[in-house]
This record gives C-alpha cells, sequence and structure tokens, in this order.
C-alpha cells in the first residue's frame, strides 16, 4: 500500500526532463530507517511507463547487509539484469518480472563473468524474446549444447520457468532455442573474457557507462541503487563516475541513490584496525554536492493525515475513534514502516479485530503500555510467535539480509512441505519475510526480510553463543552443497560464516588478533578463501575490496611469521595501487618489499619489487630510476631463468629508450624480446613486439618498415582475438596515415582504434586515440575540433596520471593557440606544461616548451630576451634538430642572414638521413 508523497513529484520532474530533454539527473534520497524511501522510489518506478507514455526501462539494485558491507557490484550486477530483462520485454509487466527471473539464472550461469559480459548482454534480451515468442516444444537436447553443464541449466530454467505466469510461458522451450542461445551467449561472455584484458577499474566503468548510454539512445533510464550506506567502495566509486559523467555529458538516465544519514554519520568499521572511520559516502555526497552533480531528497515523516489515509485505507470500514488514530498518530511519529508493524502488533494481539465486514478497536486498552519503537514493536511480534517459526527466522537471520530455504530445511531436518507452509505464514500471515527474486546455484528458494531491522533484532536477539554455532552449522551445510572446489562459488558467504564461526573475525568483519588459539588448519583453511576473494576482487576491478583482503592477509602472515608470503601479497597491493593510479601509495610499499627481500633472500621477489619501482618511476615520468631498476631487475630474471619475465622487463626497458629518445637502442630491446617469445610461441608478446618495433621505424622515418610491423601486430591479434592489438594496431596505421597526409584514411583507423577502445574500457589506448584524431584535425586546420580533442586529452591524462602524455599535450594545445593569436592562454598553458616536463625530466618537451614560450614571448612584444634565451639554449645543446630549429626561430625573430644559412645547411644534413616533412618543409621555406 503507498500513500502519495510530493517527493514523487521531484522525480517526475526529473524523468520528464530526461525524456523531454535528453538531461538525465542524479538523485540522492535519504532518511532514517523506516521512514518509506524504497517504497517511495520503487512505486515511482512502477508507473514511469505509464505516467510518461513511453517504455522507460527501470532497474533497482540493492546493496545487502552482510558485515556491514555489500558484496562485488551487487547492485550493478542486478541493475543490468533487470534492465536487459525489461528492454526484451517491452512496456508489458508480466513479460518484464518473468524475464528478470530467467535472466538472473543465465547470469548465475556465467558466474563473476558478468563484468566481462557487458557489450553481448542484449544477445540475452533477444533470445528470450524469440524463445518466448516462438514457443518452441523441443524437448531434444542440441548436440552441440548438450554438455552436463548445460544440462544442469536446463533443469534450473525449468524450475525457473514454473514460477512464471502467463499463457505465452506455460511451455517455455529451456531446452531449445533459449538453451541454443544460452549456449552462445556464454559462450561470447567466455571469449569476452578471454581476450579483454581491463586494466583497472576506471576502464570498467567506462565500460558500465557506454552500455547505459547505448540503452538510453532508444529508450528512457531509469536506475535506483538502494541502501548506499551498506554498498562496497567499489559500487559507490561507480555510482559517483556515473553521477559525474552524467553531469558533464547529460543523457535521459535518471540515478537514484538512498542512504541512511545516521549511518553515514556513525561511520564505518576498518576490519583491519579495528577503529570507526569515516564513512566512505560522506566524501562522495560531498564531492558532487560541490559539483552540483545531485540533487537531495530529504524524506519528511508521514503527516497526520497521510498516517489517516493509511489506517483507512488498509481498513476500509473501521469504526475507530479519534483517539485511537491519534494514539497511533502520536507513537508512530510518522515513520511509515512503524505504521505498518503497529498496525500488524494490533491485530495479530487482537486490539483491532472485524466484525460483519466493519474494523473495530478495544477502545479498553491502555494504548501507553504499547512498545515505543519499531524495535520494540519488532520484538513484541516476535516474541509471539511459535517457537518452530522462531527457529525458521533464527537461521535466516544468521544468513543475512535474504536467505535460503534449502539451507534452512537441511538446518532444520525438515522437509520441504512443511518448511514452505511456516514459510507462507510468516510471508502472508504475518508480513515478516517476502519471496526474492533473487536465483543462485543450488539455492532456488531464496526469500528476503522485509526490512533489515526485523533481521537485524532477530539475529541479536539470540545469545552470542548460540549466533557462532549457528555460523557453524551454515558453513558446513554450505559445503554439503557445494562439493570441493564448487564451494569457492559462495566463497564470500562461507568464509564469512567460517570465519566468524571459528572466531578468526567478528560478526563485523573485523580480523581477530588473538588468533594464536586458533587451530593452524582452520586459520589456513580461512586464508585459501581470503586469497580467492582477493585475487577474485582484483580480476573484477573492486581495487579497494581487493586492498582491504590483501591487507587483512598480510595481518594473519604477520600473526604466523610467514616472512616471504607477507612480501609477496604487500606487492600485490603495490601493484592494484598502481593501477589506481596512486603511485604515492605504492611506491613505499614496494622499497619496503625491495628491502625485505633483500633481508631474508628472497631472490624472486626483490626482481619483482625491483620492476615495481620501475613501473612507478616510469609513470611518474623519472626514467633514470626506471632504467636502474629495470635492468637491475632483468639481472635477477636472467639469473632465475625466467624467460617471460626477461621478455618484460627488457620491453619495458626498450620503452624508456624511446621516450629518451634512444631509438637504435629501443630497437635493440624489442628485437631481444622479439627472439624470446617466438621462442616461448608468445602470441601475444610476439604481436606487442611487432608493434614496438614499428614505433620506432616510424620515428625514424621509415614509414614502409613501420607499416609492415603494423600489418604484422594487425594479423596476429586478429588471429587470436586480442582487440587490444587489434586496437594497438588500426591506431598505429591510422598515425602512419595521418604522418602520410592521407587524413581521410588516417581518421577512419582511428576512430576505429578510439571504438575498440571505449568497447574494452582501455583509458589509455582511448588517450592515445583523442591525441591522434586531435592531431588530424590541427594538420587539417580545424582547430576548434582539434582543441576539443586535446582538451579531452589533457582531462583523460589528469585522471590518468599519465604526466609524459599531460606535457606534450599541453605544448600542443599552447601551439594551437599561439597560431590563433589566443597569446595570453596560450602562455598560461605553456607555462603548465613546460613545468610538468621539467618535474619529469622530458628533455625534448622541456626543449619545445622553452622554444614556444620564447615565440609567445616576442609576440607579446618582448624583442630583447626570447632571443637572448634562445642564444643561451643554443649554447647548451649538442642535439643537431634542436640546433637546426634554434637557428630557425632566431632568424624568424631578427632576420640575421647567419641564422638562416646555418639553419638550412642543417636542415638538409638531417633529411637526407631521416626524411620527416617538417624538415622539408622547413627547407623550402628557408631555400626561397
Amino acid at each position: 500500500m503507498f500513500i502519495p508523497r510530493h517527493e514523487t513529484e521531484v522525480l517526475q520532474e526529473k524523468l520528464n526532463q530526461a525524456i523531454e530533454n535528453g538531461i538525465g539527473s542524479t538523485i540522492l534520497i535519504s532518511g532514517e530507517p523506516g521512514i518509506g524511501k524504497t517504497t517511495l522510489v520503487k512505486n515511482f518506478m512502477d508507473n514511469c511507463d505509464s505516467t510518461s507514455e513511453k517504455n522507460v526501462l527501470t532497474a533497482v539494485g540493492s546493496c545487502l547487509d552482510m558485515d556491514g558491507v555489500s558484496r562485488g557490484f551487487l547492485p550493478w550486477r542486478e541493475v543490468l539484469i533487470e534492465l536487459d530483462a525489461d528492454k526484451a520485454a517491452g512496456k508489458d509487466k508480466e513479460k518484464k518480472f518473468n524475464f528478470k527471473k530467467i535472466v538472473k539464472t543465465v547470469f548465475d550461469e556465467a558466474g563473476s563473468q558478468w563484468l566481462e559480459a557487458i557489450p553481448v548482454i542484449g544477445d540475452i534480451s533477444s533470445a528470450i524474446f524469440e524463445t518466448a515468442r516462438t514457443i518452441s516444444k523441443d524437448e531434444l537436447i542440441d548436440t552441440e549444447t548438450g554438455d552436463s553443464k548445460k544440462l544442469a541449466l536446463k533443469d534450473r530454467l525449468k524450475n525457473v520457468a514454473k514460477e512464471c505466469t502467463g499463457e505465452w510461458l506455460n511451455v517455455i522451450p529451456v531446452v531449445g532455442n533459449l538453451s541454443a542461445a544460452i549456449y552462445k551467449t556464454t559462450t561470447a561472455i567466455q571469449k569476452s573474457k578471454q581476450v579483454t584484458y581491463s586494466q583497472n577499474q576506471q576502464d570498467f566503468f567506462i565500460r558500465m557507462m557506454n552500455r547505459f548510454r547505448e540503452l538510453a539512445e532508444t529508450n528512457p533510464v531509469v536506475i535506483y541503487v538502494d541502501d548506499l550506506q551498506w554498498a562496497d567502495i567499489s559500487s559507490m566509486n561507480l555510482f559517483f563516475y556515473l553521477a559525474k559523467n552524467l553531469k558533464d555529458s547529460p543523457y535521459p538516465l535518471v540515478l537514484i541513490g538512498s542512504f541512511r544519514p545516521e549511518d553515514i554519520k556513525n561511520g564505518r568499521l576498518n576490519p583491519i584496525s579495528g577503529e570507526i572511520e569515516r564513512h566512505p559516502w560522506e566524501e562522495k555526497i560531498n564531492n558532487l554536492n560541490r559539483y552540483g552533480a545531485v540533487v537531495e531528497i530529504k524524506i519528511s515523516y508521514l503527516s497526520n493525515n497521510q498516517i489517516l489515509d493509511f489506517i483507512n485505507l488498509q481498513f476500509p470500514q473501521n469504526e475507530f475513534s479519534n483517539g485511537f488514530k491519534n494514539e497511533i498518530i502520536n507513537l508512530t511519529r510518522g515513520n511509515s514502516l512503524f505504521v505498518k508493524e503497529l498496525i500488524l502488533n494490533l491485530q495479530e494481539r487482537g486490539i483491532i479485530f472485524q466484525v460483519d465486514g466493519k474494523f473495530y478497536s478495544d477502545e479498553t486498552l491502555d494504548l501507553s503500555t504499547l512498545p515505543t519503537t519499531v524495535s520494540g514493536v519488532i520484538e513484541e511480534r516476535f516474541q509471539r510467535l511459535s517457537e518452530d517459526l522462531q527457529e525458521v527466522l533464527q537461521i535466516a537471520s544468521v544468513q543475512g539480509s535474504d536467505f535460503s530455504l534449502e539451507l534452512i530445511s537441511t538446518v532444520l531436518e525438515e522437509n520441504n512441505f512443511k518448511l514452505l507452509k511456516k514459510v507462507q505464514d510468516l510471508q502472508q500471515k504475518y508480513s515478516l519475510i517476502l519471496k526474492s527474486e533473487t536465483v543462485y546455484d543450488k539455492l532456488k528458494k531464496i526469500y528476503e526480510f522485509v526490512h533489515n531491522l526485523v533481521q537485524k533484532y532477530i539475529y541479536y536477539q539470540m545469545s552470542e553463543d548460540f549466533r557462532l554455532g549457528l555460523h557453524g552449522i551454515l558453513a558446513e551445510t554450505l559445503e554439503s552443497f557445494f562439493e570441493g572446489d564448487e564451494i569457492f562459488k559462495v566463497a564470500e558467504q562461507y568464509s564469512f560464516h567460517f570465519g566468524v564461526a571459528n572466531q578468526i573475525i567478528s560478526e563485523n568483519g573485523k580480523i581477530s588478533f588473538n588468533n594464536i588459539g586458533i587451530e593452524s588448519e582452520k586459520l589456513d583453511k580461512y586464508l585459501k578463501f581470503q586469497i580467492y576473494l582477493a585475487e577474485n576482487y582484483r580480476k573484477n576491478y573492486q581495487n579497494e575490496e581487493a586492498i582491504n583482503k590483501l591487507f587483512e592477509l598480510v595481518e594473519i602472515y604477520k600473526l604466523q611469521s610467514k616472512k616471504e608470503a607477507e612480501v609477496k601479497t604487500k606487492l600485490k597491493i603495490s601493484k592494484t595501487y598502481s593501477l589506481m593510479g596512486e603511485f604515492g601509495k605504492a611506491l613505499p610499499i614496494s622499497e619496503k618489499c625491495l628491502a625485505d627481500s633483500e633481508e631474508h633472500n628472497f631472490r624472486d621477489l626483490f626482481g619483482i619489487a625491483q620492476n615495481q619501482i620501475g613501473l612507478i618511476s616510469m609513470n611518474q615520468g623519472n626514467f633514470e630510476k626506471a632504467l636502474e631498476f629495470y635492468k637491475s631487475s632483468l639481472e635477477i630474471s636472467t639469473e632465475l631463468g625466467d624467460k617471460a619475465k626477461i621478455s618484460e622487463t627488457i620491453s619495458l626497458i626498450g620503452l624508456i629508450y624511446s621516450d629518451k629518445g634512444e631509438l637504435d637502442k629501443a630497437m635493440q630491446q624489442y628485437q631481444k624480446s622479439l627472439m624470446i617469445c617466438e621462442e616461448l610461441e608468445d602470441k601475444v608478446g610476439i604481436s606487442y613486439a611487432y608493434g614496438n618495433m614499428g614505433n620506432i621505424y616510424s620515428s625514424q622515418g621509415n614509414k614502409e618498415k613501420a607499416m609492415e610491423c603494423c600489418k604484422k601486430l594487425l594479423e596476429i591479434s586478429e588471429e587470436i582475438k586480442n582487440k587490444r592489438g587489434i586496437a594497438f594496431a588500426v591506431g598505429n596505421i591510422g598515425t602512419l596515415f595521418l604522418e602520410a597526409k592521407e587524413y581521410a584514411k588516417a581518421l577512419d583507423y582511428l576512430q576505429k582504434a578510439k571504438k575498440i577502445s571505449e568497447e574494452l574500457g582501455n583509458r589509455n589506448g582511448l588517450l592515445i586515440s583523442f591525441i591522434n584524431i586531435g592531431k588530424i584535425y590541427k594538420a587539417q586546420g580545424n582547430f576548434e575540433k582539434a582543441i576539443e580533442y586535446f582538451d579531452k586529452s589533457i582531462k583523460l591524462a589528469k585522471e590518468l596520471g599519465i604526466k609524459f602524455f599531460l606535457s606534450l599535450l599541453l605544448i600542443g594545445k599552447a601551439e594551437i593557440l599561439f597560431f590563433l593569436k589566443n597569446l595570453s592562454e596560450a602562455k598560461k598553458i605553456i607555462s603548465e606544461g613546460l613545468e610538468i616536463a621539467k618535474e619529469i625530466g622530458k628533455k625534448d618537451d622541456i626543449f619545445k616548451g622553452k622554444l614556444l614560450s620564447s615565440k609567445i614571448d616576442f609576440a607579446l612584444g618582448d624583442k630583447e630576451n626570447p632571443p637572448k634565451q634562445l642564444l643561451e639554449i643554443l649554447t647548451e645543446t649538442k642535439d643537431k634538430v634542436e640546433i637546426a630549429d634554434l637557428n630557425y626561430e632566431l632568424w624568424k625573430m631578427t632576420s640575421d642572414r647567419k641564422y638562416k644559412i646555418e639553419a638550412l645547411n642543417l636542415y638538409q644534413r638531417l633529411y637526407s638521413k631521416t626524411q620527416k616533412d617538417y624538415f622539408k618543409k622547413y627547407i623550402e621555406e628557408l631555400e626561397n
């Protein structure tokens, strides 16, 4: 039952704006538990189609509270599933409900691969739609899809189909067209997993955002993420990213989130330190508000009139006195959950009763004896239940916000029929639980509590020893359902129950530092699952969760005095920080690992630490330090005979030489890498070696050899279906066409590279595409478009923390502004670019920056200092190209013929060795 609220008008206004103008919004809804946040939003979403006369795609993602924090992008997985089913079903509500059940089953089959499935999700929608329409009765297993795994999926789909309604689904062909389509799609998902190499969380976020934009092109989209106070940090980061992106580049998406302010204010437990820290969502809210990217709605309490409306709707013909109604108003203070629970309590106690179709209240009762809080009402209602119903709810509360009847049945040793009767009473008679749409592998009968407060009360009313015992029983029960390695399918739930039961962690997930008394066998078993989860978090782009889990492992290894495992884990932490661009955090950890590895003679870890420090230094622009560590790492890899690591390291050394302009040395490294990769039959390594060699040939002016290498890179990448390699190849080919002034071909190839990088969420590849597309527009004289792409590149380079490209881009933009005579802005930007170039020691950019800065000063009216500055640089450099450029600019500034003659001679000699276009251009100008 829904009581109309004025907040719905704000939501409807934002949806109308998205539909009419294509401008979406982010809305945050806050309020205390039970005030009606979820009911408000879900009612709005249920009516989106009718109020807008559009097929609005809607999806809800819920953050479940298990040990205080939801897991694994859980709400976003639900969102993708629901949007996919909604798109397939159109405006038919019945189809939407049924499709969601089926798609969830399919996604569960795909497991964690859903993260890689974003580009192919639509195939599942199409399969369901076509299957439901044709209503095939074919019960034969397709010979191509009939392995045991697919038979299990068939059976699961049949169970789901039984719960679906509507004649059109009465013979849903779960083994005909649909299973073949599912096989095709899950195979595509698996292939996507193999050939997609997203490097970090931001890459994944781009892919999610692109999917939502794609859906919004044809249908307005409304997404609701409930209970953000329990979201994992990665899910919060994704919400923040989408909200900010929606503000920067609007599209028809209404993004809604809800949270409890009190929970945010109280902070969140750090499971490592045991301290309560600032809640991560607080910073996200503050930043969104500062950026003007969010509208906040604080849910108001129900007014007296709204409570009266609720009572009258619940009891259409009632003879309640005004005094009785006012007592309910005074007790509940406008909290909608309190109103519902109190009325249910009054009915159960017989205070509200029905006679001849009319409802009455016992006016003799002293209402001051009623509970004065929601928790008090829940307590009274729970205590009134029979012992067997209490047992069911107790086991359910230990499982968490949602729970499985299969597990409860096993724990109670009760057949499903009897248990189902009890569950129906709890659902229909007592309104304490709801049927969930969630489906897990082997666990199909999933229910959830009507509210988190109900689950929390029931959980904490049990004694601690009894709770710990139930956690242990649930861990054992999960093991009986998921035998062998199958238990890793429920690694989070299982390890939580196992860890709490054995007091390795607290019920809030905090590590116990009294692990000394814990059996080593149990601690090792717990560790095995934490190692698996940490690696899984890293694969699934949950960087913060991975780091927290890895720090947890470090603390346990310290207690066990396992120094090598501790160092190895810290190196993984450093690598994860590097993927996040947090080099300031990554470096000291790697340096400590280096010292510990040297002290304990962990040679392989010493080499890994050196490589990691080299990589961090390179990203920070400290090429000399990077080269020093790479060379030292290479010695260790050679000593250990690790050819794969040798190949990787010498490629990185080649990259350093290339960045320093030492092209011959770079080529030698890439050729060595190619030989090793060919020996190892490493096709990815072979293809990238050709790509790197092609870049060197291009820089040397040998376009024919460069194109030959690019084609080999493309050929191998297409053969092994490596999309990142394909993007690398077509991008390089586009650059070669750019240098050949074949701009149409160049733009075509670079747009292809850009598209693939967007699909993969490869932001480094996207950055390079933006840079080169900007260069095309600059070369064509389309300076407005050139600046647009330079600005995109600068923004992305800053986000990624890649200073190497940033200095180049700022100087490039300043050159365009100088040409357009926007001198003051050019001066400002060149100063920033030059400062970064000096910071990272990038000599060629320092030279270009100083040269351009002098030209800008000269154009601004300073006719004395710029020539002096150029002469000073001329006395310091020995680089022939720099000397030629300095003489050319000095001639332009002073008209002194000696500089002209010197520049011409130098350019002619340079061009005879390397046929660069700009050498030729200056020669032609100087000869006239």
